[in-house]
This record gives C-alpha cells, sequence and structure tokens, in this order.
C-alpha cells in the first residue's frame, strides 16, 4: 500500500481503524481502538492499548525508524499526542 505522501496534506489527516469481533490476533488492531495522525510530515500512531510509534515521513516514509522513544523527539510526540487527544 505504501505511505501517505505528507506534501499531499496541508492540514491534519486522522484516521481509526476500529476493532472489529474476532480480530485475529496477529491484526495490529486486535487489542482495541487504533489511531493515527499525519500531520507536519510526522506520523503518530497510538495502538488498542495505548503503545505509540512516531514516524518522521520524509526520512522513513516506510515507518522503519519509530522515533516515539528518542529524547529529541520528546516535544513532537507531545503536541502529536495533544492533537490527537483534541481531535478524537
Amino acid at each position: 500500500v505504501g505511505s501517505p505522501d505528507p506534501a499531499l496534506h496541508t492540514s491534519p489527516l486522522l484516521a481509526e481503524i476500529t476493532k472489529g469481533i474476532n480480530t485475529p490476533a496477529k491484526q495490529p488492531n486486535s487489542k482495541g481502538d487504533m489511531f493515527t495522525l499525519i500531520a507536519d510530515g510526522m506520523q503518530y500512531i497510538r495502538g488498542g492499548k495505548g503503545a505509540e510509534e512516531l514516524y518522521d515521513l520524509s526520512a522513513s516514509p516506510e515507518q522503519e525508524t519509530d522515533l516515539s522513544a528518542a529524547p529529541q523527539d520528546a516535544e513532537v510526540l507531545k503536541r502529536m499526542r495533544d492533537a490527537l487527544d483534541r481531535l478524537k
């Protein structure tokens, strides 16, 4: 499928993937609803159990480098987390 092109989005993009009935355990949404927010070239993902992921889509378009634990990106993570909470 590929990753969304951050250059195409001038405003935040929010998506929700809901947990279905009998969702197979291997599916990422098997533990609950998931949300993703794309803004300012970054993608923030919150999994069903609250696990967070953060990606710089220009540096890691295939979401290979998770920045959520990187100290230098703590402020970006907080900003994306707060933005998702406001949009939900």
